[in-house]
């Protein structure tokens, strides 16, 4: 192709720029076809040869932050997330896509993270915002939680995920996901 025939030479800005860019391509390929055109976003990061900087909500309310490019895959992800928090058990653990703080949505382990943008800034075209603010206000958000499959009896041993199972039941009961009756709650 003719972006192999262009400069490698490592002095040369534009042979480096090649250079990562044909690395950027090599990984993308390795983890199958794209479903959505490169952003913006991709192509600076490409040009400027760095990556971009992504951050994953807990809902203990902290983000951990960690750099991703084309092919960063949601099971790519959801690794680094149990490998950063320091989570024994990986099982069941699955990167939600939310927005409007009611929208929630599981996302595929082979999904793409840049093409999952991509798809929320479609979509965010196509509604209509009262004021430019509230457009602003609507952002994606990454968030890492454990999809329930309660089997009896299982004891969680891990202190992290413990802790974050706590925080995800909070949740679902105060959002009316996980439905609780007043006398149950008791």
């Amino acid at each position: 192709s003719s972006i192999s025939r262009c400069p490698r030479a490592e002095d040369e800005e534009i042979g480096k720029i090649v250079s990562y860019a044909i690395e950027s391509l090599q990984r993308t390929f390795l983890n199958g076809n794209r479903k959505m055109p490169p952003s913006a976003t991709e192509i600076k990061a490409i040009c400027s040869q760095s990556k971009i900087v992504c951050g994953v909500l807990t809902l203990d309310n902290n983000t951990t932050s960690f750099y991703i490019d084309s092919a960063t895959t949601v099971q790519e992800t959801i690794e680094e997330m149990v490998r950063k928090l320091g989570m024994k058990d990986p099982i069941g653990w699955s990167l939600f896509l939310t927005y409007n703080e009611t929208t929630c949505k599981a996302l595929r382990e082979p999904e793409r993270l840049v093409d999952i943008l991509s798809k929320f800034r479609e979509l965010k075209k196509t509604m209509t915002f009262a004021t430019p603010e509230e457009e602003e206000m609507l952002a994606a958000c990454f968030l890492f939680k454990k999809q329930f499959f309660f089997e009896p009896k299982q004891e969680v041993l891990d202190d992290v995920e413990r802790n974050l199972l706590c925080y995800q039941a909070h949740q679902d009961l105060l959002t009316v996901r996980l439905p609780c009756l007043e006398e149950e709650s008791r």
